[in-house]
């Protein structure tokens, strides 16, 4: 079923609309899309710029403490003196004690442990607390000298190691240590001790668990070691493209994309990285919530705008709906349009008009068709049966001569009379259609010729449904009997005897009549079928011509069909095939005329 105009008008606008829409939302979802990206990186290097500045101040606390302890003079005193001589921890920490405690509490360091130390094996310590049976157990191992020379440090400046564990308690806690020489105050350059700033990994912790989500940091050594990271897949840092030697530090961050990942990376004073990373997921997540409400309101304001549309349209084609049906109810009695074009446009109403015009001229020029059709479908009828009369003649002549040939005069007396009563039957040309009743009696005459004609190798059936009133089924004449001639000519031509035929007359539905002819004669193959259904296409296109061309006894079954196709122009229905145990099957039928039910 083709659409209407206001449906197709409706739909291509209904596409341009959300095609707009579509490619709004492409742009707009790729906009964003850059827009989030980019304010992402850029909170991502503020927060890498701000994290790094906190552990730069921690690490600069760690220093400072460890440069004003290493220069302080009355420390350097106090290791100078374990040099000239042999000083106990005890005695060493009475001279210094007070002066760690000052360094400690103004300086809000007591979250550090300040270790000092030397190769004389004297060890003092203030903060954190530390086990004294470890501190023992370490200055009086024989390892230690060579653990104190294996200590990281570099000569006049401070060094800062990863976390490790503590070596001055048992505790499971991890530590940040620096370390920085305390010099001698006599002898230029000579280290009379170290002091170590121990930090605890918790305010490690504390700086690199950021309150933001979906945000992880690592924390790398000058070479690349990893030292410490909030998830526990830490990624290498040698795999990503920063550059680890630029110098000096400035905590610039600077960012890349690699593995999905935004990375954010700043070079902190003592040579170590800090790396912040966000997975790409994120912000998809967000433009892909922000395209999903941006779509819902869009949804909703197309669906607004579809409807404004639909109804506008709709009021601009309800005068060609209004149009079309009034054409559709358009018939010979009334060819007029039953429209109201006071509120048309002007196009609209000049074409109503126009319209009226020429319906009244069709009206016209079918009245004169359908009259000239009507004469010329009855002449084609009457012509049709003639073509009956004479064919059927010439066989019956046949007939009375080879019977004459055998001197049986009492049987050419009764095939007189049998043929007496078909001419009489088919000699009036005024009648289009006859009983049914009258056919059935005709075509037993005819088959009653054929019992004498054949002395008892031929018998016949007929059956007739109860429910089909063949009074009131009114048929076209002479159109059984040539059905029941095909069976003589073709299909028992080449069969021996007996021949027999069955004709079943019948309804289907209480709507739909049906006569089959079936004899046991040589069949008929798909090839014939098929030219017989031909030559009735070609005799329904070209009546009036194939008409003309025929000679007597020309058409036999075409004829027959042809005639019943004139009467049943929509419901006729024509089948011949073989039979699986022989013979042929002729099947024709229609629907019920009117007529019929009104007798």
């Amino acid at each position: 079923m083709k659409s209407s105009f206001q449906k197709k008008l409706f739909l291509k606008s209904s596409i341009i609309i959300i095609s707009m829409v579509l490619i709004f939302l492409i742009f707009f979802s790729n906009y964003v899309y850059r827009e989030i990206s980019k304010t992402s990186r850029n909170n991502l290097n503020e927060l890498a710029a701000k994290t790094g500045n906190e552990l730069t101040l921690l690490f600069d606390d760690m220093d400072k403490i460890s440069l004003y302890v290493s220069t302080n003079p009355d420390i350097i005193r106090a290791f100078h003196d374990t040099r000239m001589r042999e000083v106990s921890n005890q005695e060493l920490s009475m001279s210094i004690y007070n002066i760690i405690t000052s360094i400690t509490v103004p300086n809000s360091s007591s979250r550090f442990r300040i270790n000092l130390f030397n190769d004389k094996r004297n060890f003092i310590s203030t903060g954190i607390p530390y086990s004294k049976s470890m501190v023992n157990d370490k200055l009086s191992s024989e390892d230690y000298l060579q653990w104190y020379q294996s200590l990281p440090i570099i000569h006049s400046n401070s060094n800062i190691t990863p976390l490790s564990s503590d070596t001055w308690n048992s505790k499971p806690t991890q530590f940040i240590s620096l370390y920085r020489e305390i010099f001698d105050s006599i002898v230029i350059d000579l280290p009379t001790g170290i002091v170590e700033i121990q930090c605890p990994s918790k305010f490690i912790e504390q700086i690199m668990v950021l309150d933001v989500p979906n945000v992880d940091s690592y924390l790398y050594a000058a070479d690349g070691t990893a030292i410490y990271g909030t998830s526990d897949k830490i990624p290498a840092l040698a795999g990503l493209p920063f550059d680890r030697k630029g110098s000096p530090p400035d905590l610039t961050p600077s960012y890349t994309i690699a593995d999905n990942h935004v990375y954010s990376a700043v070079r902190l004073e003592n040579g170590w990285f800090l790396l912040l990373a966000q997975h790409q997921n994120q912000v998809f997540q967000i433009v892909f919530r922000l395209c999903v409400s941006v779509l819902l309101i869009s949804v909703c304001i197309l669906l607004i705008c579809l409807a404004v549309l639909f109804k506008i349209m709709k009021n601009t084609t309800e005068p060609l709906r209004q149009l079309t049906a009034s054409v559709n109810m358009i018939t010979l009695n009334s060819p007029y349009l039953n429209v109201d074009t006071s509120q048309y446009s002007n196009e609209l109403a000049g074409l109503t008009m126009a319209f009226d015009e020429m319906m009244k001229r069709l009206k016209n020029s079918m009245e004169e068709n359908v009259k000239a059709k009507a004469y010329e479908a009855r002449a084609n009828m009457i012509a049709l049966q003639s073509q009956v009369n004479p064919h059927f003649i010439c066989n019956i002549l046949t007939i009375i001569k080879a019977m004459s040939r055998e001197q049986d005069t009492e049987k050419i007396g009764q095939i007189c009379d049998y043929l007496a009563r078909m001419l009489r039957y088919i000699s009036a040309y005024d009648q289009e259609g006859v009983p049914m009743r009258e056919e059935i009696n005709d075509a037993e005459t005819y088959l009653n010729l054929m019992k004498i004609r054949y002395e008892g190798l031929f018998d016949y059936d007929l059956y007739i449904n109860s429910k089909l009133d063949i009074d009131a089924f009114r048929v076209p004449k002479l159109f059984l009997q040539p059905l029941l001639e095909n069976s003589f000519q073709h299909g028992f031509k080449k069969v021996v005897p007996p021949w027999h035929l069955k004709i079943a007359c019948t309804i289907k539905n209480d709507y739909y009549w049906s006569i089959t002819v079936q004899d046991n004669g040589v069949g008929i193959n798909d090839e014939e079928a098929e030219k017989i259904q031909k030559k009735l296409s070609e005799f329904m296109d070209n009546s009036s011509n194939t008409i003309a061309s025929l000679k007597i006894g020309g058409m036999g079954l075409i004829n027959t069909i042809a005639r019943l196709k004139m009467r049943y122009p929509d419901s006729l229905t024509f089948h011949i095939r073989s039979l699986a145990e022989g013979g042929t099957l002729i099947e024709i039928g229609g629907k019920l005329d009117d007529e019929y039910f009104t007798c």
